[in-house]
């Protein structure tokens, strides 16, 4: 998908709602994905009779083992940076890719590492949006969403503050 928009632009643009879409659903994954490996390295740590329990099979050690979430998480910046950069085309439907992303921050909260990587992309959608945008999604959520999206909001002004 971050071909498509980096050598065909034009024709994602013809397709936003299939992209905002596979947006959706990589987010998603995304948030499964970190909820997993955290649900199989618990499971892992238990202590059956003094020892701790094998691992089921070898995919899910693996799983645990493997920072998939973190290589997710570092596609996810890069895709939501690369549609950032894409403003003048896409700028009215950046306001939805950023309520997806404050959905996914409350149903399945990230690890520390791959949130810093997402939070970078996140920043970068952030200063697509318009004011009006940002505060129209901030009026159509509630409490907890609000607080997600004033979270992020004050990072990005700590670190736009920053790159002066």
């Amino acid at each position: 998908m971050l071909a498509m928009l980096r050598q065909r632009g034009v024709l994602v643009h013809g397709a936003v709602p299939l992209l905002l879409r596979a947006v959706r659903g990589l987010l998603r994954s995304l948030g499964w994905t970190s909820h997993a490996a955290l649900r199989v390295g618990r499971a892992s740590s238990l202590r059956v009779g003094g020892a701790s329990s094998p691992p089921a099979n070898k995919a899910t050690s693996k799983m645990s083992s493997r920072p998939l979430d973190l290589d997710s998480a570092r596609h996810m910046r890069r895709l939501l940076e690369e549609v950032a950069s894409h403003k003048k085309s896409l700028v009215r439907h950046g306001a939805y890719v950023l309520a997806e992303v404050v959905a996914l921050f409350r149903a399945r909260p990230l690890p520390a590492a791959a949130r810093n990587e997402v939070i970078q992309g996140v920043h970068a959608l952030i200063g697509m949006c318009t004011e009006v945008e940002v505060q129209s999604l901030h009026a159509a959520s509630d409490g907890t969403n609000k607080r997600i999206l004033k979270d992020l909001l004050e990072g990005y002004r700590k670190s736009a503050m920053r790159r002066r």
